[in-house]
Order: structure tokens, then sequence, then C-alpha cells
């Protein structure tokens, strides 16, 4: 079997992460403009270990009392995920890593208060790694994703992050096939 280490390495770096992306239409791919920055998002700053692109689609088979196996294999449900660990203490950042904060700035204590907000914000997210050897980057993209926070740990000695995962939700109206996210490889900036 052949392989080439030269496109192993090429997909060695870092993702970046960025919220309120322009959604494209439909069976389109999403626009980067320099640098790699999706249209219209804002990056969620600096990130901690691995982030994840984590599709995951849960197929059943149907029992039938002909053979002893299921027959019939067909999607019950889907879920597309991106996670990772926010470091930046931008308290505008943390909002959206909390999801349903709402941040206040008060004599120059700048707060984000949680509780009670029944509204689930949602955003188009990118996480966005630009490939080592030209400039060209992968992308993961949820059209419409909203945040579940992980907890936020207290360590001596270690600084504190933000666990987050988010989930995307199907956006009715697009093709079948298209309604969650999309994967790019080598997307070339506009």
């Amino acid at each position: 079997m052949a392989f080439s280490v030269a496109t192993i390495k090429r997909n060695i770096g870092p993702a970046t992460i960025y919220y309120g992306c322009t959604r494209p239409a439909d069976r389109t791919p999403i626009a980067l403009g320099t640098g790699g920055v999706p249209t219209g998002g804002t990056d969620i700053g600096a990130t901690q270990g691995e982030a994840t692109f984590n599709y995951v689609p849960t197929v059943q088979g149907v029992e039938i009392e002909q053979v002893q196996g299921p027959v019939a294999p067909h999607l019950v449900s889907e879920q597309l995920t991106i996670t990772f660990t926010m470091m930046e203490r931008d308290y505008t950042k943390m909002a959206q890593a909390l999801g349903m904060g709402t941040t206040l700035t008060d004599g120059g204590l700048n707060r984000v208060h949680l509780g009670g907000n029944t509204n689930v914000p949602t955003a188009c997210w990118a996480l966005v790694a630009k490939s080592s050897d030209e400039d060209t980057y992968d992308v993961g993209l949820i059209y419409d994703g909203y945040v579940t926070p992980g907890p936020i740990a207290w360590k001596r000695g270690e600084a504190r992050g933000i666990q987050v995962t988010i989930t995307a939700q199907a956006v009715s109206g697009r093709t079948v096939g298209d309604t969650l996210g999309q994967f790019l490889d080598d997307v070339v900036p506009a």
C-alpha cells in the first residue's frame, strides 16, 4: 500500500474556531476570506488541546423472524458536534461559549449572567485549520448549532478553560444530505 508522508505532514497544525459565520447557500461551500476567516465569523480566541468535528449517524436494522440478524439498515438519528476547550477569558466570547449567558458591564466589571434564559441561541460555527505547506484550509462547519458548556475547573497552577460542545440542529429547507453542516478539504480563500 502506498502512502504519502507529505500529505500527512501538511495536515499537522492547530484549528481556529469561529462563531456567527455566514451560512452558505444549499450545497455551496463556505466562503473563506484572507487568512482563512469565514465570512461573518468571529474568532472565539485561544483554545487548548484538540478541537474535534464529529459526525455520528445512528443506523438501525429491522429484526424479522426469517433470519437471525437485522435486515434493512436505515438511519434513525444523526448528530454533528464541534468540541473544544476555550482558554481566552474575554467576557463577550465567554458568553458565546456559555451559550445562554447574558453580558453586562458595570463600573468596569464585565459579567456573564446565567440562568432562566429559555431562548436557546444558535449560530453558524466553523473549525478552520490551515494546511502547513500551502494556503489552503480544512473546514468543519455546523450550519446552525447551539452551545452546551462544560465545567470551568479551578486548579492551582493551571489556567481555567471552558469545555464547549456545539451541537448542530437540522436546517429545514436544505437538500437532503446537507442539513447539518459540511467538511471541506483544501479550501482556497477568496
